[in-house]
């Protein structure tokens, strides 16, 4: 839903499913899951870029890398932020020199978490960052996005702002989490009775981002 309103703002628009590399407490694999998914989304964008250049490509000279801005759901939320600073997190030359070139100007971040991975956490410059967090949410119920809030740093071309929604859960702010915030048996037992409708909150994220 995101998507369809972005392409229809003009916007490149491309989903990154990173579902299947999230940590398991069952065998604990993969710890270094925020990592990865910061490097999967970093991959993407390098991708772009050498889609970018071959003419004969439809995709040939119509990204414009120096306005990338990413959009992350809970895990997701902290790891665009990590994009933005990436530096911090990956020591890879190389690979450096093949992103100097693509420049991430705005982070939307819905209901993120904000992990310390081996002490560090992303502090933002002169990058906009938009965190929205739902007042109902069962999963991350203390709003931690609040806090990239605070590391974000803005110059006369950036701002940062945070949204606090009533009623709002963690799960509804995509469409294939179902309603409940927390896995079976407990899902079972939250009350939901304050919670907005689906679709209602979807609108409030998709009209403010």
């Amino acid at each position: 839903y995101l998507g369809e309103q972005l392409a229809s703002r003009g916007f490149i628009t491309i989903s990154v499913d990173e579902d299947f590399i999230n940590y398991s407490n069952v065998s604990g694999i993969p710890n270094n899951n925020y990592e990865l998914r910061t490097w999967i989304l970093l991959k993407h964008l390098v991708q772009l870029k050498d889609l970018n250049e071959p003419i004969g490509n439809p995709l040939y000279e119509k990204v414009d890398l120096t306005n990338v801005g990413l959009v992350g759901h809970s895990r997701g939320g902290q790891a665009v932020a990590m994009a933005a600073d990436y530096k911090r997190f990956f020591d890879d030359e190389p690979w450096f020199n093949q992103l100097q070139d693509i420049q991430i100007k705005g982070i939307v971040a819905l209901a993120p978490t904000d992990k310390s991975l081996d002490g560090k956490r992303a502090w933002l410059s002169n990058v906009s960052y938009f965190v929205i967090q739902g007042a109902q949410d069962a999963d991350i119920n203390t709003f931690q996005g609040d806090r990239q809030y605070y590391r974000t740093s803005v110059s006369n071309d950036t701002f940062k702002a945070s949204l606090y929604i009533a009623g709002a859960n963690h799960s509804q702010f995509n469409t294939e989490w179902g309603s409940m915030d927390t896995s079976l048996p407990e899902g079972l037992i939250l009350n939901q009775m304050q919670t907005i409708e689906p679709e209602e909150q979807r609108q409030l994220a998709k009209v403010n981002i």
